[in-house]
């Protein structure tokens, strides 16, 4: 089965390039509206003809009216050549990307006849057709696991970025109290810090469901968050004092870089996460690519 192997290299090989291409060709299509802008600036409204014209005679006044006249036409003419340069360079990206359709579709009308002939005439590529149809079975699944893993680890990005907001809260309440803060303020700044740590028992509890769906992608998590104490809670409104005040806000301070912590070590993982899916769709799109047979008929 190398003629296969081979055959759907080349597939494979036309794919990548139609990609590059067709970024390409966007690429030349932004060049071509910016050129086609710049060339029409020139004569684009009554307005913009208006001003030239007093910026022309204001030249005149002082004997430069053929120089700016000149200057125009020079520019004018540099954005139309450059205007017929992105065009030219489109059409070629168009043509490109036709030729590549066209092989793609013959390599694609070839490898399809070659599976079905396989199929009648190889046992052993018959025994690989149903191993792949298993192992495809197998590779949705993981998807499956990959998709609630990534739903999860979502959900607890957004709890963190909540608890971020709520200390940032909190801290700013800190600042205050320091700076003379009296006990309507502590229940201020306390609110934010309860409804802090409310969404943090949420993550954490998320964290250990992510945890246990996070089979195949390595992952390095500590949220380090220090819960505030009932006696640390009594003491700083009890003796209220730049002491305890220093003290609340270097814990919030403390709890907000453990989050952004957190929050960088969550982000890795989903990233993780999302290029495992990407593989495991490859793979996927290959078993089918080589052992489908009712994929790619033309």
């Amino acid at each position: 089965m190398i003629e296969l192997d081979n055959l759907y290299t080349k597939l494979t090989r036309v794919k990548e390039e139609m990609i590059v291409n067709q970024k390409y060709l966007n690429h030349c299509l932004q060049a071509k509206a910016n050129a086609k802008r710049v060339y029409e600036s020139f004569t684009k409204s009554s307005d913009q003809y208006t001003k030239q014209q007093f910026k022309r005679f204001l030249t005149s006044l002082i004997g430069r009216e053929e120089q700016y006249i000149e200057k125009i036409e020079q520019s004018r003419t540099k954005a139309y050549k450059h205007l017929n340069e992105c065009t030219e360079t489109l059409e070629q990206a168009y043509l490109e990307q036709e030729r590549l359709e066209n092989e793609r579709n013959r390599l694609t009308t070839q490898l399809h006849a070659l599976k079905q002939q396989l199929n009648e005439t190889s046992g052993p590529y018959r025994e690989e057709v149903l191993e792949a149809f298993s192992e495809r079975k197998h590779l949705r699944e993981t998807c499956e696991e990959i998709d609630e893993a990534f739903y999860i680890g979502q959900k607890i990005l957004r709890y963190v970025y909540e608890a971020i907001d709520a200390l940032d809260s909190a801290k700013s309440w800190s600042t205050v109290d320091m700076l003379g803060g009296g006990f309507l303020t502590d229940v201020v700044k306390y609110d934010h810090i309860d409804k802090a740590e409310s969404i943090m028992q949420k993550v954490e509890v998320g964290l250990m469901r992510y945890q246990e769906e996070l089979k195949d992608v390595s992952y390095s998590w500590d949220s380090g968050y220090e819960y505030l104490s009932n006696s640390h809670r009594l003491m700083d409104f009890m003796l209220d004092n730049i002491f305890t005040d220093v003290s609340n806000y270097n814990k919030i301070q403390d709890n907000l870089s453990s989050l952004e912590n957190l929050l960088n070590q969550i982000t890795t993982s989903q990233n993780r996460l999302s290029a495992l899916r990407k593989q495991v769709e490859i793979e996927i799109e290959q078993s089918l690519d080589l052992y489908e047979l009712d994929k790619n008929q033309s």
